[in-house]
């Protein structure tokens, strides 16, 4: 079993390149990986890690599109991981906890997920649906 703590920046994005089959339905981005590993460069996007999982996080008030305009102050989970062996175990939970407490920023945390069992994990963990489109949800948490 992997440890995620003792995976570098690098190599857990290089985790989510090889594996985005396991967060998306679609092919990633053509920027991807690059765009993430830019992102953490300039402090928009942190990585949270626990030993069976990690998760990556756009801070509150950090990101803009690419025509350089800011995006809603909401701080946004774009990748959760936990390894299988370790699922059920509340371990997603509890690094959601984790991001709620240090990068809310007494704003909301949004997300996109994809399926109806993803949908009623984040439900259970305070997430409520704004928008459905085809069993693709946006998400967001503002307590």
């Amino acid at each position: 079993m992997v440890d995620f703590t003792q995976l570098t920046d690098t190599q857990i994005v290089d985790f989510v390149a090889d594996h985005f089959f396991e967060f998306s339905d679609d092919l990633p981005p053509q920027e991807f990986p690059k765009n993430i590993h830019n992102g953490i460069k300039r402090g928009d996007l942190v990585i949270l890690k626990d030993s069976h999982g990690f998760a990556v996080v756009a801070r509150a008030n950090r990101l803009r599109r690419g025509d350089n305009t800011p995006l809603p102050p909401n701080a946004e989970l774009i990748f959760i991981y936990v390894a299988p062996e370790a699922r059920g175990r509340r371990v997603a939970r509890a690094m959601i906890e984790e991001i709620k407490a240090q990068y809310m920023e007494d704003q909301a945390l949004e997300l996109f997920c994809v399926g109806s069992d993803r949908r009623r994990m984040f439900e259970a963990c305070g997430f409520r649906v704004i928008e459905n489109e085809s069993d693709t949800y946006t998400m967001v948490c503002d307590q």
